[in-house]
């Protein structure tokens, strides 16, 4: 299974983005599991490299993007981060 988080302070788009997740999924015939969060403070501070792929919001309150993959990147080399 291929995790996957989602990091967008913005429903509709969150929303949108999971649509395309989803169709690629089952076009593909491939698991993936999705976690939204609305805040990337909630990613930052409790990250564990549990997840395969990042798609980053890059304009949000609190903590913009680059500086959320800054902070993911000294706690993972490995993980995929796709900036939206």
């Amino acid at each position: 299974m291929v995790k996957i988080a989602i990091v967008e302070d913005d429903d509709n788009d969150a929303n949108l983005l999971n649509v395309f997740i989803e169709k690629y999924s089952k076009s593909n015939q491939l698991a993936l599991e999705t976690t939204r969060f609305k805040n990337p403070l909630l990613l930052v501070d409790n990250y564990s490299s549990k997840f395969d792929l990042i798609f980053l919001d890059i304009k949000m309150p609190l903590m913009n993007g680059m500086e959320a993959a800054k902070k993911i990147r000294e706690k993972d080399k490995n993980v995929v981060i796709i900036f939206i």
